[in-house]
């Protein structure tokens, strides 16, 4: 029997142009997922790509994905991840601090815009954004100005983004009629309405005179109702 010797150094050389060409697949494909605002399927290709080979640019398209799915924590994770590049922007730092303001951050997040302010005083997003988490934190800084009182809409799905109307809420929450949205793959989402019966909240009523196929989201009533 014939005895193959393998170079160890040529064994990992072979190893390691594989595994950086698998990575270069995921990442193409993560990046083309992405432009077609397949934000999920970005994410899943990119983080298999990122496994096996960082990459810078694919490191900001994956906290971008999990930015436009609103998986906040995810991207800010990322976004650090990111702080950490020679190459990093002030796009990117501020694309760190609302992904900080999503989480509730705000002190942090501040201090990103003001670092940011510091070398550059006439960007007007860092300072918006910096003065906005400056009110915030003044907000929450004594807790008598907000009042929370808790609403039982006999719901299975996630309710938010309530809004008063009519004697009652009108709130967004998940359709669930059997199609997802193909750039997230979650249910689309439709306005629904409970108006409060003595202590009790009925079960929300579907708004179909405004509901449609895709997104119904985030209510603005007119001042005329």
């Amino acid at each position: 029997m014939k005895r193959i010797t393998v170079n160890p150094l040529v064994a990992l050389t072979i190893a390691s142009l594989a595994l950086g060409g698998c990575a270069s697949q995921y990442i193409r494909s993560g990046k083309q997922s992405y432009e077609d605002l397949q934000y999920q399927d970005a994410i899943w290709s990119l983080e298999k790509g990122l496994a096996r080979q960082d990459n810078p640019e694919a490191r900001r398209l994956l906290a971008e994905s999990y930015m436009m799915v609103n998986e906040f924590t995810k991207a800010n994770e990322e976004y650090g991840k990111v702080a950490l590049y020679s190459d990093n922007t002030d796009r990117d730092r501020v694309r760190q601090g609302q992904a900080l303001m999503a989480n509730g951050r705000f002190t942090e997040a501040s201090e990103i815009f003001d670092g940011i302010l510091a070398r550059d005083p006439v960007n007007k997003l860092a300072a918006s954004l910096s003065q906005s988490c400056k009110k915030m934190t003044e907000m929450k800084r004594d807790s008598l100005f907000i009042q929370i009182a808790n609403v039982n809409i006999p719901t299975e799905a996630p309710v938010y983004s309530a809004f008063p109307y009519q004697d009652g809420l009108i709130i967004t929450s998940p359709a669930f009629r059997g199609d997802d949205d193909p750039y997230t793959n979650k249910a689309f989402t439709d306005l629904y309405v409970s108006r409060k019966n003595g202590a009790s909240w009925p079960a929300p009523q579907a708004q179909n005179d405004v509901n449609g196929p895709y997104h119904a989201a985030v209510a603005a009533v007119s001042p005329n109702g």
